[in-house]
């Protein structure tokens, strides 16, 4: 058991070294936040399948507002709409992969 100097057990770094003790790589989480409000759903699940098809995982997809469209993987914003100015276009969003 991992235990940090607060005494919390960090179910995930005891999945990460045992893994590695193994010889698996552990799963990278992937999800793709997308504004409900502005119906950006079908590009979500477009790029979603694309994601999946390349990598083999399931995409979480993630409802929120306000014109979100972010991939993230392990919680880092790998693609913002917002930056680029565009959803990813075919091909662009298996490519961070």
């Amino acid at each position: 058991m991992i235990l940090d100097f607060e005494g919390k057990l960090w179910a995930w770094a005891i999945f990460v070294c045992e893994s590695e003790i193994r010889g698996d790589d552990p799963v990278m989480a992937i999800e793709i936040e997308y504004c409900e409000q502005w119906n950006y759903r079908p590009e979500a699940d477009r790029v979603s399948a694309e994601i999946e098809k390349v990598t083999g995982q399931k995409v979480i997809l993630v409802g929120g507002s306000g014109g979100i469209f972010e991939i993230r993987q392990d919680s880092k914003v790998i693609w913002k709409k917002e930056r680029s100015g565009h959803f990813p276009l075919p091909g662009e969003a298996s490519a961070l992969f």
